[in-house]
């Protein structure tokens, strides 16, 4: 679910792998700046999120809060 942040700063909210679990959005979101897949901010973002330490974290704080 992590890494599907990735499509959905590129107002991509449904992939090959899963989707977004968002209602849909209205008329004022769809019209905000998206990142483009594939541009210096993307390939900034995906390295982070990406990152091995820090999908380690996350998983760890997943695991957290099911246990909540």
């Amino acid at each position: 679910m992590w890494v599907g942040v990735l499509h959905h700063v590129c107002n991509e909210h449904s992939w090959a792998t899963s989707c977004c679990e968002h209602e849909p959005l209205d008329e004022d979101s769809q019209n905000k700046p998206w990142i483009i897949q594939g541009s210096a901010a993307h390939k900034a973002l995906t390295a982070l999120v990406l990152e091995k330490r820090w999908l380690t974290l996350v998983k760890k704080i997943s695991k957290l809060q099911d246990h909540i």
